[in-house]
């Protein structure tokens, strides 16, 4: 991706998490999938028994790129201090050459960026030939949203009624719902939305820019479209026909067109999840600072790689050693 050229520009920023969530950009974790990485993953091993992604072979290789990447300029050289508001600040501020993230990207951050500079030029990129097949990781069914109601309210049943309006009615039956679905299309933040949360059905991400495409082509009627494939699809035709084109049809287009039409064009699928019944798979604090504060030197070349075998040594000894094998009596 392109920003803005400047002395102070650097070319890859980089969270110090390292590894992203389901919802989080800067991290570095195709550089992992390069190497066939699973850092901060729970994985299959060879011989079938649970192992720490983090602890592998393939991670110390993934680390040692990192390295190379920093020491060659590439990799942000103030990665260690900075925090997320920083790394959005300096993509925003067009200082940032480019960032790993998901396809919808565009609505935000760079959306801002967009904003402040019309010229700039973002283009997503995706390499699936870069990336090695993975061990198959582990998962729990915890989730990271939920939507809660007052203990004792009469009404706890409206949660649902208003997930179905908003994600089922308006967008498939509803005749007068153009408002409501041009909201959605304008990308606005979750957390202005009536419920932060999202309710859809499987795929949906692709069939939307599937049949989006597929009036671009020619191939499908626009009145096939739902309602809300119509607004992101009248917001990409804005951008494409270039007239009157505002910050949200370029978002639309680049994140629906662009970011998710290479997926389609890779025929990317969410790879399926395994299950742990009752373990957590959380990582002690402990673990958890000292394998952060392991990675941040090696990469930064304050430790050689060769200290990363310590780093497995170390833990185990300081707990590990435990965990791995309730982790591996709960997997059997």
């Amino acid at each position: 991706m392109g920003a803005a050229p400047g002395e102070d520009s650097i070319g890859l920023v980089c969270d110090t998490s390292l590894v992203g969530t389901t919802s989080s950009s800067y991290s570095v974790d195709p550089v992992f999938q390069k190497f066939g990485a699973n850092p901060q993953r729970w994985q299959k091993g060879e011989n079938g028994e649970v192992v720490y992604g983090s602890l592998t072979e393939e991670t110390k290789n993934a680390l040692e790129y990192l390295n190379q990447l920093y020491e060659r300029g590439i990799l942000d050289e103030n990665f260690a201090l900075r925090a997320q508001n920083n790394l959005r600040d300096l993509v925003v501020s067009g200082k940032c050459g480019a960032f790993f993230g998901l396809w919808w990207t565009p609505n935000n951050p760079l959306m801002d960026e967009y904003e402040e500079d019309p010229d700039s030029d973002w283009e997503p990129y995706y390499f699936p030939a870069e990336i090695q097949k993975t061990a198959e990781t582990y998962s729990t069914f915890r989730d990271n949203k939920y939507v809660v109601v007052r203990k004792g309210y009469e009404h706890p049943e409206i949660v649902m009624k208003i997930l179905s309006v908003l994600f089922d009615y308006t967008r498939y039956e509803a005749k007068d719902a153009d408002e409501m679905n041009s909201y959605f299309a304008l990308n606005v933040d979750p957390t202005a939305r009536p419920l932060v949360i999202n309710v859809d059905y499987n795929e949906a991400t692709y069939r939307v820019t599937e049949h989006i495409q597929k009036v671009i082509a020619g191939d499908m009627e626009e009145e096939k479209l739902s309602a809300i494939e119509k607004s992101y699809y009248q917001a990409c035709r804005n951008y494409m026909e270039g007239q009157n084109v505002t910050v949200e049809d370029w978002a639309a287009y680049k994140s629906r067109i662009s970011a998710v039409g290479l997926l389609v064009k890779s025929d990317y699928r969410t790879p399926e999840k395994i299950y742990l019944q009752t373990s957590n798979l959380e990582i002690p604090q402990t673990l958890g600072t000292l394998e952060k504060n392991t990675f941040i030197q090696i990469i930064m070349g304050k430790r050689p790689i060769s200290y990363f075998d310590e780093f497995v040594s170390k833990w185990y000894e300081q707990g590990g050693d435990q965990l791995v094998k309730a982790i591996r009596e709960d997997s059997r």
